[in-house]
């Protein structure tokens, strides 16, 4: 038997009880009954309190433990989304560093091909005028044979 059927045999009990006239709701009712049920909520209000702090128990346990679970879900959150912040962060800087090199060296590589495209058309001018120089020596000496009349009879009677 349980509590609340004890209760209900309670309440029978008292509906089932003689009314005394003129006592303001006063009733006559069987106490060794009473005693008896009485007796019977005391044995059953342990096992069931203990079942009730029990269940009191295992519900604050597993609300303990549903907030730090849910705590450690958040921390972990948190801390990948640093991480993903942070990583993003290091992608950015990263890129940023890239086309900054990239620029450099684009403008060093055309400062490059100027400096060598100067230096060919220096060499090439050079060469030009060593050749040029050496040309017209060649002619100078060339004339200077051909208008001597000794060198060139020389070269005839050969």
């Amino acid at each position: 038997m349980n509590i609340e059927s004890l209760i209900n045999e309670l309440e029978d009990l008292l509906e089932t009880s003689w009314g005394l006239p003129l006592t303001g709701g006063r009733t006559i009712v069987n106490s060794k009954e009473i005693r008896c049920i009485l007796d019977d909520l005391r044995e059953h209000i342990p096992e069931e309190v203990k079942q009730a702090k029990a269940v009191v128990a295992d519900r604050a346990k597993i609300l303990d433990d549903a907030r730090s679970e849910a705590e450690r879900i958040i921390k972990s959150a948190e801390n990948k989304a640093m991480l993903l912040v942070s990583e993003n962060e290091i992608v950015k800087k990263s890129e940023a560093k890239a086309r900054d090199i990239m620029e450099k060296l684009q403008i060093k590589s055309k400062e490059m091909k100027l400096a060598t495209s100067e230096y060919i058309d220096d060499l090439i001018k050079k060469t030009d005028e060593v050749l040029s120089a050496n040309l017209s020596e060649l002619r100078k000496t060339r004339k200077s044979l051909k208008s001597s009349p000794n060198l060139t009879s020389n070269f005839n009677e050969e």
